[in-house]
């Protein structure tokens, strides 16, 4: 999960006492566990998949802006999506991993109750593009 992720990058950083520029700002964040940083972390970082496509964390607005995209990929498709942009575009992408966490927190399932709850709405975003996918969207999915 992406907000994992996140975390486990700025627990690393602030262990490994690791200077980084976004720890003056995101390392106020962390708290003492996983779910400070989930009640903390604004909604423009935490929903950032659809503050990308809606400032005002519009669903309907965010769907109008993607489908003037020529390509969504999710990440549980990647290697399919990577596939799809190269035969578009006539390249040789390739995936590569370059920042793994050595950083592993306790996550329990009131943490993830909690996170599900924040991210709702980007949940129901996913839902949206998947049952939108073969029309107005263009998604970079296996055809079945």
């Amino acid at each position: 999960m992406r907000v994992l992720s996140h975390y486990k990058n700025l627990m690393d950083y602030r262990i490994q006492k690791i200077d980084h520029p976004c720890m003056k700002i995101e390392g106020q964040w962390l708290g003492k566990n996983l779910s400070d940083f989930i009640d903390n972390i604004p909604d423009d970082h935490l929903l950032n998949q659809l503050y990308m496509f809606s400032r005002n964390l519009d669903i309907d607005e965010a769907l109008h802006s993607l489908s003037r995209v020529s390509c969504i990929m999710f990440t549980e498709h990647f290697a399919e999506g990577i596939d799809y942009v190269n035969r578009g575009l006539g390249m040789q992408l390739t995936a590569r991993h370059l920042r793994k966490s050595s950083y592993s927190p306790e996550v329990s399932e009131d943490d993830l109750s909690q996170l599900k709850a924040r991210l709702s709405k980007e949940y129901a975003l996913l839902d949206r593009i998947k049952s939108e996918q073969g029309g107005a969207l263009n998604v970079a999915l296996p055809r079945e």
